[in-house]
Order: C-alpha cells, then sequence, then structure tokens
C-alpha cells in the first residue's frame, strides 16, 4: 500500500462562506475540483491522458461527511489516494485536514467512471492505466452509507430553475461538479424557508442548518445551455437534524441528471453546536416529508 499524498494545500477566505459564516459545501467541492487535476496528475492520467488517449475519470458519486468547521481565515490542506476499482469504476478518496491543527475535518470518498471523451461512455482501464492506480492505492475505511431515496418527485417541490453556462464547463468538458453542488444549495435555501427556516427567522434567531452528510450521484452530463429545474422534499425528521433530498432535471429530456442527499444539523450559530428543532419548524418540515410508505 501508498501512503497518502497532498493534492491541495489553501485556505478559506470570506466570500468561501455562507450565511452559517462556515465555508459552504460548494467550496469543498472546488478544492476537491483541484484535487482532482492534482491527483490525475501524479499519476500520469492528467492533461497527456485527456489529449492523446481521449480517456478520463469523471465523477458519479462523491460521499462526504463533514465532522468540523471550516471558518473565515482557517487554512487546510487535502491528502488523497486510490481505494481501488469495481469495473470501469474507480474509487478515490481524500481526508480535508485543519493545517493549522492537525484535525480531520472532512472525509470524501469519490466513484469515477473512466470516461472515453469522444464517445462519451464508459471505457475499459488497461492494464497499463491500473498499474498507474494501483502504484497509488491506500488503506481506506469507507464513510459510505446507503440511504433510501425515493423513486420519484411526487410530492416533491420545485426550489430552482436556470441553465448551465459557458464558463461553468471543466476540463471534461462537462459542468463542473462544484457547479452542481452551487444550484443544489440554493435549491436547500429555498426548501429550508419551505420548511420555517427562513432568512428572516434564521437571522433574528441565530439558526441555521449545518451540513455533515452529503450524498451526491452524478447520473447523466449537463453543457452549456442546458436549462435544470430541481425538485426537493424531506425524508427525515430528527430532534435536532433533518434530511433534504434534491433531484436535478435536464428541462429539455426531462431526465434526472443528478441527486444530493443532505443531512444537516438544526444549529445555534452563536454556540456553534446543534440545538433541539423548535416544534413549528418540525411542523412545517412534515409538508416536505415524504416516506417510503
Amino acid at each position: 500500500m501508498s501512503k497518502y499524498f497532498e493534492t491541495y494545500r489553501g485556505g478559506v477566505m470570506p466570500w468561501h462562506c455562507d450565511m452559517v459564516e462556515h465555508m459552504t459545501i460548494a467550496a469543498y467541492f472546488e478544492r476537491l475540483g483541484d484535487a482532482y487535476v492534482s491527483f490525475t496528475e501524479r499519476m500520469g492520467l492528467g492533461s497527456d491522458y485527456r489529449k492523446n488517449d481521449r480517456r478520463a475519470f469523471a465523477a458519479v458519486r462523491s460521499f462526504v461527511g463533514l465532522h468540523r468547521e471550516l471558518r473565515s481565515g482557517d487554512v487546510l490542506h487535502m491528502e488523497g489516494g486510490v481505494v481501488g476499482t469495481e469495473g470501469k469504476i474507480l474509487k478515490l478518496c481524500n481526508n480535508i485536514i485543519n493545517s493549522a491543527t492537525g484535525d480531520k475535518v472532512s472525509t470524501f470518498e469519490s466513484h469515477a467512471i473512466h470516461l472515453d471523451l469522444d464517445a462519451r461512455r464508459a471505457a475499459v482501464i488497461s492494464d497499463t492505466t491500473m498499474e498507474k492506480l494501483d502504484a497509488h492505492k491506500v488503506e481506506w475505511e469507507s464513510p459510505v452509507v446507503d440511504r433510501w431515496y425515493p423513486e420519484s418527485t411526487d410530492g416533491f417541490a420545485t426550489t430552482l430553475r436556470d441553465s448551465v453556462k459557458m464558463w461553468e464547463l471543466d476540463v471534461l468538458e462537462h459542468m463542473s461538479a462544484h457547479f452542481y453542488i452551487q444550484r443544489f444549495s440554493l435549491a436547500c435555501m429555498q426548501a429550508m424557508a419551505m420548511t420555517g427556516m427562513t432568512p428572516h427567522y434564521n437571522r433574528d434567531n441565530r439558526r441555521g442548518m449545518s451540513t455533515f452528510e452529503l450524498d451526491v450521484r452524478y447520473l447523466k452530463e449537463l453543457n452549456g445551455g442546458d436549462t435544470v429545474t430541481i425538485k426537493s422534499a424531506v425524508t427525515d425528521i430528527g430532534n435536532s437534524s433533518i434530511r433534504y433530498v434534491h433531484s436535478m432535471i435536464n428541462e429539455a429530456s426531462g431526465e434526472v441528471v443528478a441527486t444530493m442527499s443532505q443531512y444537516g444539523a438544526f444549529l445555534d450559530m452563536d454556540a456553534r453546536k446543534s440545538t433541539p428543532m423548535p416544534d413549528e419548524i418540525r411542523e412545517k418540515a412534515t409538508a416536505l416529508l415524504v416516506t417510503p410508505d
């Protein structure tokens, strides 16, 4: 087994933070994109591989555990490695570490399909490529939890509608992952308001939602000019936790192109810890509740 290697190093600027006063999840995913570029170049599967072999690894799932906050002014770095392969799927891992304290603040497990960039479909991983991946394998305890996700959007509310900009495309020639997350974050703000956590309520009471688990699945590519809608619902309401689910739909095709499961804690923004959800919030959240039944 190999050792973890550094894939990113930087810091948290004020504009990377959200209304809950810590680094927004889209900013985490932007850094994950930077880590991917560093990752693939180190393994010899970066820009030359894309240009000459017309192959790349494209994310199809990201599972994230957010254990501690990163706030404005904090410094961080990421350490990653290869978990392994299953058929045409590569599994990668990254830990985000507070560089000043040494604390592990987040864990990312990413699944990526080996993509033929011309055919835009999965390709077999060659023996040569497999050797490069195996040289970077690390020990990893998977954090992935497979939770129930609704089969349809019946009972969901529309929480976002916009279009993909050309400058949102990445080196793989489709919309970059962190722009999916930006849209899901905006959709969650709409869903929060529908469940009683309005901007007015949060500001007046110093409350908010702090995400501690994300499961994002990228099902279809999006390109510049595509129009998308997000529909959202609630699947679980705990004492101080709530789980939102979001489905992103390509308006032209009607297909679900991505989903996100988002578990969050009802946050006391001054104490910086979870606090019980008031009954009035809980009651309003049930209006968006969908269940397996």
